[in-house]
C-alpha cells in the first residue's frame, strides 16, 4: 500500500482562522482530496495542515503520530499544542442580508460561457433581479447547419440525437470516424441549448447580443470588445464562466490538456481584464 503526505502551513487548522492568508495552499488540499478518492484504499493519502512557525522536529513528531491514525479524513490541521483539527459540515438557519443588485437596464454585463450551462443558469437568475444589456462570448459560432430541423428538434439528448446523425450519414453513403457523428450530434443540441438561453433572456427584457470569440486569444478578444463598447456600451461587470473540460485520472494529465484547461479560467479572465476598464 502507498503512502502520500502534503504539508502545509497555514495556521494548523487548514486556513479557516484567516491567520495567514497564503491562498496557493489551498491548492495542495484540493490535490490530496482529489488523489485520496482516485487512489482509494491503493494508498493512505494525508495532508497535514501546521502552524507556520512549527519546528521541523515537531513537525516529524506529529507526521508520525498521524501514520497511525486511520480515518476518513484526508486532510487535517495540527497545532503546536498537539491538538488535532477537522472540518466538519453542519446545517444552520440561513441569514442572508438585504440583496440588491446594482446594475440598471442600461448597464452592459460580459460573459464569458454563458450560452449554455451552469453559467446560463447564474445570468438568467441575475437578470431576473435586473434585466440589462448582456454581451455573450462563446468559442462556436452559430451555423446554418447546426439549426434544428422538423426531426432533430423532437429528439432531447445526445444518445437519440447520434442514433439519428448515424443513420442519415449511412443513407448519404458516409463511412468517417464515429467521434464525427458524435461532434455533429452534439453541435447541434448545444446550438440548440445556446439559442433557447437567448430567446429566455429576451423573455425577461434583456438585450442580448451574441459575439463568438476566443477568451484565450488577446487579439480577437481585443477587437470583440471594441464591438461590444461600439453595439452596447461600456461594460459594467463581468461573469467569467468559459472553460474547457478535460477530466481524467490525475496520472493520466499531461501538460497539454492541463495548459488548455487552465488557461481558458486564468489567462482568459487576464486578457479579459486587460481589455475592460
Amino acid at each position: 500500500k502507498g503512502m502520500m503526505f502534503f504539508a502545509t502551513f497555514l495556521d494548523g487548522k487548514m486556513g479557516y482562522t484567516g491567520e495567514n492568508e497564503n491562498y496557493a495552499y489551498g491548492t495542495f488540499n484540493g490535490i490530496a482530496k482529489t488523489l485520496s478518492i482516485e487512489f482509494g484504499q491503493q494508498t493512505f493519502v494525508k495532508l497535514m495542515d501546521f502552524q507556520p512557525d512549527v519546528t521541523p522536529d515537531r513537525m516529524v513528531a506529529l507526521m508520525d503520530e498521524e501514520l497511525h491514525i486511520h480515518d476518513v479524513w484526508p486532510e487535517i490541521g495540527r497545532t503546536n499544542d498537539g491538538r488535532r483539527w477537522t472540518a466538519t459540515g453542519f446545517f444552520t438557519d440561513a441569514k442572508v442580508a438585504e440583496n440588491r443588485c446594482p446594475y440598471n437596464s442600461d448597464d452592459v454585463i460580459l460573459v464569458t460561457g454563458g450560452s449554455r450551462g451552469v453559467t446560463s443558469k447564474c445570468l438568467m437568475a441575475l437578470m431576473e433581479k435586473a434585466p440589462c444589456k448582456v454581451a455573450i462570448l462563446g468559442r462556436a459560432a452559430i451555423k446554418s447547419e447546426h439549426m434544428d430541423d422538423e426531426e432533430t428538434a423532437k429528439i432531447p439528448d445526445l444518445k437519440e440525437m447520434k442514433t439519428l446523425i448515424a443513420r442519415r450519414f449511412k443513407a448519404e453513403g458516409y463511412k468517417g470516424p464515429f467521434s464525427t457523428i458524435e461532434k455533429k450530434a452534439k453541435s447541434i443540441l448545444d446550438q440548440r441549448d445556446m439559442l433557447n438561453t437567448f430567446s429566455t433572456l429576451e423573455k425577461i427584457s434583456c438585450t442580448v447580443r451574441y459575439y463568438a470569440c476566443n477568451v484565450n486569444n488577446r487579439a480577437d478578444l481585443a477587437k470583440t470588445m471594441e464591438q461590444i463598447r461600439q453595439e452596447l456600451g461600456q461594460v459594467r461587470g463581468i461573469i467569467h464562466g468559459a472553460g474547457l473540460l478535460a477530466d481524467c485520472k490525475i496520472w493520466n494529465k499531461d501538460m497539454t490538456r492541463f495548459r488548455a484547461v487552465l488557461d481558458t479560467k486564468y489567462a482568459g479572465l487576464n486578457n479579459i481584464l486587460s481589455c475592460v476598464d
